[in-house]
């Protein structure tokens, strides 16, 4: 049987420094790449399981799928091999905290919850689109690099535990207040529950609260089968209606009923898009007005029609009355005119008032000189 313990140099460049942690499948400890002289963290399947052909292949098989998820929230896998007979993948090397540290100084404001639920869905839809599930979202497996970003980590490992024989409540204590309700009861993960996982981590975080409490294993476990966590009116106080309801919706009991994928999620989270403003008609001439100088402009006003006038003489010209931008009245043909009934001598008279008048209307096409 394998060692519990790795010793030595890994495949002549790992260099095994001092444990960092240590789960139910595995362990890790600090490494340092000498080939790049950069830190690494490397995870070992457990020494008692490294013999289980099965697990073996499932280790690895998910190690080369977390390798293809390349995203900035996501703890980059560089390397996995074997070393003394027991599987290994070399990884991203972080901090070492996690957002259940985070979660020790009480509730999260909100603002804080919604770039985490953005960077974390933006690393789990990544893995989701190259058909890799996580299947054990915690605040242990979030980790946070220097600056406090998200990085989620834990692929390689988390689905081997559909293969594990030991199924028992105790033995998933740890973890039993986020795995969705249908996978206690033994269906198969999906996207969906790992979208609830991510819900109760960031209720969690809103309210500085577990989703589920209880004094013993079984009892947690027939919480979160049977109870429906949500916010109470306090803590809903100064929080968005719209983050909180998405929570709300990705923590629902019923799989249908939750979001049917981590980018509708992160949009509802987001909150609704504003509509664009389409400029009305009325909008557009307002903004022209404000841009444009003001002018004077002046309007043509309305002509009285002109009276009949006996034969040979003018009509009577108010000398008050605005010159118009349209021919005076004598310049439209009279019913004589249009009979062929007038003198020689007439009509050359109306010549010459139509001459004059053009001349008076072009020099003053709207009547600003009698103004």
């Amino acid at each position: 049987m394998p060692t519990e313990e790795p010793t030595g140099p890994i495949a002549g460049r790992y260099q095994i420094l001092e444990p960092l942690g240590r789960g139910g499948m595995g362990h890790v400890h600090a490494g340092l790449d000498r080939q790049l002289d950069r830190p690494v963290a490397i995870k070992f399947l457990r020494a008692d399981l490294a013999d289980q052909a099965k697990l073996r292949e499932r280790f690895e098989r998910e190690a080369r799928a977390a390798a293809r998820v390349s995203h900035p929230n996501v703890v980059a896998v560089f390397d996995i091999g074997e070393h003394d007979d027991v599987p290994y993948i070399v990884m991203e090397r972080l901090s070492g905290r996690t957002l259940a540290d985070e979660f020790v100084a009480g509730p999260i404001p909100g603002d804080r919850v919604r770039t985490i639920a953005s960077e974390l869905l933006g690393g789990l839809g990544a893995a989701h689109r190259l058909g890799v599930l996580h299947r054990d979202i915690k605040p242990g497996n979030i980790l946070l690099t220097d600056t406090a970003q998200v990085k989620l980590a834990d692929f390689g490992i988390a689905k081997l535990d559909d293969d594990r024989q030991d199924t028992t409540i105790g033995s998933v204590f740890g973890t039993v207040s986020y795995p969705a309700p249908e996978r206690l009861a033994g269906q198969p993960a999906s996207q969906s529950s790992d979208v609830y996982s991510v819900g109760v981590v960031l209720f969690e975080a809103l309210t500085g609260a577990p989703a589920f409490r209880a004094e013993t294993p079984l009892a947690l476990a027939r919480a979160v089968a049977h109870d429906q966590p949500t916010f109470t009116e306090q803590q809903r106080r100064g929080l968005d209606p719209a983050l909180v309801g998405a929570v709300e919706r990705a923590i629902d009991k019923d799989p249908d009923a939750r979001f049917a994928s981590t980018d509708e999620m992160a949009a509802a989270i987001a909150g609704p898009v504003p509509p664009a403003q389409t400029p009305t008609v009325r909008g557009v001439l307002a903004d022209t007005e404000a841009r444009t100088p003001a002018t004077k402009t002046a309007v043509a006003p309305t002509v009285p029609v002109a009276t009949a006038s006996p034969a040979g003489s003018a009509p009577p010209v108010d000398a008050n009355a605005p010159r118009a931008a349209i021919a005076p009245t004598a310049l439209l043909p009279t019913h004589a005119d249009s009979a062929g009934e007038r003198s020689d001598a007439e009509r050359s008279v109306d010549k010459h008032r139509r001459a004059d008048a053009s001349r008076s209307t072009l020099s003053d096409p709207v009547g600003l000189v009698a103004q």
